[in-house]
Parts: C-alpha cells; sequence; structure tokens
C-alpha cells in the first residue's frame, strides 16, 4: 500500500473504489469503508495534534497510524525544526526521536536472531569484538542480549559518551562506549535499570556481527528491506531543517550513543516500519523478520512483577483492560516522540514533535490514540477502608537512578528526578512526584489501579525496603527512602549547617579584626589552627561548588577534560580540614584549653563542616569517579 499524507490516502481509497488495485496487489477497501476507518482512528489522533500544537508551546509535528493492520494516515503538521518557512512534509520532514531508536535498533538486533546468526541468551561477550563488557566479572551470571533488550543487565546511568553539542566532537560508537564505562550495580536479570548503554552496546553487537559500523547494520537489517529511505543516522540531516544552514548552525545537541538516541525518521518511514511489526514483518514488499521472530519480539521477556506484561524485545508492555499495548517513547532537547502497537488488533501509532513543549503534542496524541484503540475503564473501590499494609507503603521514594548511582551523577540526577510522596487521603492511595497527583485504588493485595484505568501500581516489600513498579513505567523501580537520604531534609541540614559554617567564616575575621583594632590579646595558637582548618575548608567547599555550579558545563559533562577527576578531590580535601578542626576542638574540650564559648562554637562549625562533608559523600561527590 502507498504511504502518503492522509489527504492522498482518502484519494487511493477513491480511486480503489472505482476499481483500482493497489500497488502490493491487494484489492482496495470501498472508498466511504476506508474513509470511517481513518475518520475512527486517524482522525482521532490528527484532531488531537492540531488542538495540542497551538496550546503548547510547540512548533511542529508527524504522524503516522496503522489501522486493521493497514497504514491510515500520514500527516505533518507545523514547520521544520528552526525553520518557520518550511512545513513539515510526512514524506520527507525528519525529526529527531530520541529513545524510540531504541526500537530500532532492537529490531535489528532481532532480525540476526532471526537469521540464527545471534542467541539473545548467549553471553555478548561471544559477539563483541570492537569494545570490552564493563565489569565483566562482577557477577557469576553473563550479560546476554535479552538482558540488554530488557534493561536487566544491572549497568548504572552515566553522562559520559553520551551527547556532544557540536557535530565535528561526535566519537565512534565504541570509542562513545569505552567514554561511558557504567559500573554495574545489579547481578543481569535481578531488576530493571533503564540506561542508554544497553542499547548501545547492542548496537555495536549488531555491528560487530556483521562486520561493519552499526549505521550501515541497520541500514542492511531495517531500513533497506522496508524501504525506509528517509531514515537516518546522521547526526544533523539537512531536511532537519529545512536545508536552512543557518538553523542549522544553531543545532547543539548531537548523539553520541545513536542506538539509543539518534535516529531522525519521517512519518512515512514510520509507517512502514509500523506496518511491519503489527503483522507478519513484512511491508509492502519489504520484509524486516519472519512472524515467528515478530511473535518473538513482541512476546514478555523480562517483568519485575507476575501482575505487570514487563518488556518485550526492546520495548515496553503494559495491558489496558486486557489489550497489550507495546511501545517505546522519546524525547531529546526540543523532540518528543512515541510509537505504540496493538498486535491483536493490528493498530499502531508514530508520533514526533518538536518545540519547548514537543512533550505536549506527543502525549495528546498518544492519549488519544490509546484511549481509541485500547479504552480503559474508570476502577470502582470494592471497599471503603485504607489500603492492607498501608504502614509498609506509604513514605517517599526515588528513581533507582538516584538510589543506585555510584558516581558524580547520582547528585543531578537527585535534582532533576525528584522523589515520590505516597499517602493515605480519605482512605485511598495518593501518589505525587510534585508535578502529578494520582489516586489508585487497591484490587489486589499491594497491587492498585489508578482510579482513571490508566495504570497499574504494584508495591514489593524485600528485606526492609519497598520497591513500586508501574505498568506504564516498568523500565525501572522506585526505591523508598529512609528519612536520612531524603533531599528535603539534606536541604535543612545543609541550610542549617551553612548558617553555623557562615557565622564563623565571618565572625572570625570580624573578631581578628576587632582585637588587632583594640590592642586585644592573640588568641591560643591551637585555637587559631582550627579556625584556620576550619575556614579552608570553607573556601575549599565553595570553590567546589562555584566551579560545580557555574564552571562544569554540558561538554564537560559528557566529555570529561583531562583532570576533572581533580574536582572531587576538593570535597575530599574539606572533609580532611572538617575532622581535623573536630580533632583539635576535641583535644581543647578535653584538656581545657581555650574559652568555653570558643570551643562550642568551633565545635558546632566544625559540625556544620562534616555534615557538608557527609551529604558530599551521600550523593558521591567526595570520590573520584573515573
Amino acid at each position: 500500500m502507498p504511504y502518503s499524507t492522509r489527504r492522498g490516502f482518502l484519494g487511493a481509497c477513491s480511486a480503489a473504489a472505482a476499481g483500482s488495485v493497489l500497488a502490493d496487489g491487494a484489492t482496495a477497501r470501498p472508498a466511504e469503508t476506508a474513509t470511517e476507518q481513518e475518520s475512527a482512528l486517524g482522525e482521532t489522533v490528527t484532531d488531537a495534534v492540531e488542538q495540542a500544537l497551538p496550546a503548547a508551546d510547540a512548533d511542529g509535528a508527524t504522524v503516522a497510524v496503522i489501522e486493521d493492520g493497514e497504514p491510515v494516515t500520514t500527516e505533518g503538521f507545523g514547520h521544520a525544526y528552526r525553520n518557520p518557512e518550511v512545513t513539515v512534509d510526512p514524506e520527507v520532514t525528519p525529526l529527531r526521536i530520541g529513545s524510540v531508536s531504541k526500537a530500532v535498533t532492537f529490531v535489528a538486533a532481532m532480525a540476526l536472531v532471526d537469521d540464527g546468526d545471534v542467541d539473545p541468551d548467549s553471553p555478548v561477550s561471544t559477539y563483541l569484538e570492537s569494545v570490552p563488557v564493563p565489569d565483566q566479572d562482577a557477577y557469576d551470571e553473563p550479560i546476554t542480549l535479552a538482558h540488554l533488550a530488557t534493561h536487566s543487565a544491572g549497568f548504572e546511568q552515566r553522562y559520559p559518551g553520551q551527547v556532544a553539542v557540536d557535530a565535528a566532537d561526535i566519537r565512534p560508537l565504541p570509542s562513545a562506549l569505552r567514554a561511558n564505562d557504567p559500573n554495574r550495580v545489579a547481578p543481569p536479570g535481578e531488576r530493571t535499570m533503564y540506561t542508554n548503554y544497553n542499547a548501545g552496546l547492542a548496537g555495536q553487537l549488531t555491528a560487530d556481527v556483521l562486520g561493519t559500523d552499526f549505521a550501515t547494520a541497520v541500514d542492511r537489517l531495517v531500513f533497506d528491506p522496508l524501504g525506509m529511505d528517509t531514515s537516518t543516522f546522521d547526526p544533523l540531516p539537512r531536511a532537519l531543517v529545512g536545508g536552512d544552514d543557518d538553523a542549522a548552525a544553531a543545532v547543539n545537541w548531537f548523539s553520541e550513543m545513536p542506538p539509543a538516541s539518534g535516529i531522525s525518521t519521517t512519518a512515512a518511514d514510520m509507517a512502514r516500519f509500523l506496518h511491519a511489526l503489527v503483522g507478519d514483518g513484512a511491508a509492502g514488499d519489504g520484509r524486516v523478520l519472519s512472524a515467528e521472530a515478530v511473535a518473538d519480539l513482541h512476546r514478555q521477556w523480562y517483568t519485575p512483577h507476575e501482575r505487570l506484561a514487563g518488556a518485550s524485545f526492546g520495548m515496553e508492555r503494559q495491558r489496558r483492560d486486557g489489550t497489550l499495548v507495546i511501545g517505546h517513547g522519546g524525547g531529546v532537547p526540543n523532540f518528543s516522540a512515541d510509537l505504540r502497537l496493538i498486535p491483536e488488533t493490528g493498530a499502531g501509532l508514530f508520533v514526533a514533535a518538536h518545540g519547548a513543549e514537543a512533550n505536549e503534542v506527543q502525549a495528546a496524541a498518544r492519549e488519544a490514540f490509546l484511549d481509541a484503540a485500547a479504552p480503559v475503564s474508570t476502577v470502582e473501590p470494592t471497599t471503603d477502608g485504607p489500603p492492607a499494609r498501608v504502614d509498609e507503603l506509604t513514605g517517599r521514594y526515588k528513581s533507582g537512578l538516584v538510589t543506585d548511582t555510584t558516581s558524580f551523577e547520582k547528585a543531578l540526577y537527585g535534582i532533576t528526578r525528584p522523589a515520590t510522596t505516597v499517602r493515605v487521603a480519605n482512605g485511598r492511595l495518593v501518589t505525587d512526584d510534585g508535578n502529578t497527583t494520582h489516586r489508585w485504588i487497591e484490587v489486589d493485595p499491594l497491587v492498585f489501579r489508578r482510579q482513571d484505568g490508566r495504570d497499574t501500581l504494584v508495591f514489593d516489600p524485600t528485606d526492609g525496603e519497598t520497591y513500586i513498579y508501574r505498568a506504564t513505567e516498568p523500565r525501572g523501580a522506585l526505591r523508598s527512602v529512609p528519612w536520612y537520604g531524603q533531599s528535603r531534609h539534606h536541604a535543612t541540614f545543609a541550610l542549617v549547617a551553612g548558617l553555623v559554617i557562615l557565622s564563623g567564616a565571618v565572625g572570625w575575621p570580624l573578631g581578628a579584626g576587632w582585637r588587632r583594632f583594640r590592642g586585644g590579646e592573640s588568641p591560643d595558637r591551637s585555637l587559631t589552627r582550627a579556625r584556620m582548618a576550619a575556614g579552608t575548608s570553607v573556601a575549599v567547599l565553595g570553590l567546589f561548588a562555584l566551579v560545580g555550579l557555574f564552571g562544569v558545563t554540558n561538554r564537560w559533562l559528557y566529555d570529561p577534560p583531562p583532570g576533572f577527576d581533580l574536582l572531587f578531590a576538593l570535597p575530599s580535601l574539606a572533609a580532611l580540614l572538617s575532622l581535623t578542626t573536630l580533632g583539635l576542638t576535641a583535644r581543647a574540650w578535653r584538656e581545657g584549653d581555650w574559652p568555653r564559648a570558643a570551643r562550642a562554637h568551633v565545635t558546632l562549625v566544625a559540625t556544620g563542616l562534616v555534615t557538608l562533608c557527609g551529604l558530599c559523600w551521600y550523593w558521591n561527590l567526595l570520590s573520584v569517579p573515573w
């Protein structure tokens, strides 16, 4: 079937009603049937995008819709990225799709499995030639392609090797993987920890098996068979910006991990991709997978809990009132995309948008599609009382990106990933992540459905901790956080410690100046040494804060310069000086040196410094990460 704009599709259907035959040899449906079909799903999605674009701060979008196993809509909206003079054409205007790239990467990997070239349950080290597996001997069980496809390999998420701010700085994939070099923080298969490195390593495995680079491998395995001629791993295709050189020069984000986030593509190309995945692996005259491999791609490869649909091979799974939905979302700066498949009905959606609030447009299209193609019913409570085991459920929870990261990025994730509060109100469980609040109804012990029926929440109390798994976020858990690990308490500790430290940093120099002016007696030499150690610690921590806040750029985070490690020696030095101050103060208390007020004040200042250094330790800022 031709892949065209909505208007082109309807015109083709009208011609088919007059007796035409489609290019693939199948007789077309009557025009009125096709129009009703398109209006039932394609119109719903395009109407949602048309309403969301002006309401959100977004500039353009492109959409592809599949229904009953056939494409019904490909359409563009708004203008090309940074170029108001060029409208989005679903056939020729690519948009960046972020992590939806992972779906393509793992289809390419499944093609190798389909051909018998790769065993998904064999160690990936068997196939990798260009890069080693980080911490390969950390656990007895080896990492397999299946672990990478379900993000259950146990890798932490790292910044280095993922992004370049200039196209000239982009490294080859093997070099970017080596730069990323994540630690393994869990045995393979134990739990999901969503990282770009999983897809990056799977992409390099695919390239190594074929003896080529990753982009060529995907061309050979996916793009060429399906005729996806406008899909590319080019870091900045000219069509993305409508051919405008000035617009291209203003772009400052480029993926260095293309298997995870590097594809730019059109709605027409993604219609072919969707067509193959909701069917038997073929689209038009091309085939990417066998029918058996498509079924294998869709099945559950991992789940953290039996009540959740878990993960397919490279995508997430969710059941909406019994209907299985498979898909993957994605976002990079100024772009947001989503892909959804409903295999049992042959429905599919691809949407990509760009602009400051592109995610609002993507979300509107996705929800309109799901509400029409896989509707859910609201959940009615069966009891009036509070949830069972309520004391084990309430509290604050953080993403595994925060709780399980061993490098300095833990602090960055702590800032960007706010905690989720779980409480009980009016007998119902309530979650609040600072942006959205939802009410949940218990349908089984420790299993909750959102009142609108669109999500499921499962609690798993284990070994004194509680994990939360969500149907709509199967790629990672939320983990309960004790009071001493909660950011709100850390902020209070830091504020109080800062005020106490400030009293010394300001008061001691003022006191010394006053004594000099009055001609007073100098303090005990050991007191002076204690104050100097504390003051130097304050200066070192201040320097660390200034460099961290104003000196560390994105370029430093993704491609650390030589000597970047030394930055993290500063809080370590401050900790040593703070302990020295505490030691001198303890000696003064023991031997009765210094005036009592001076002892008390220095003790408070030293305690404040140790508190700040302790926070640095908690957020992995005391250690050298590389």
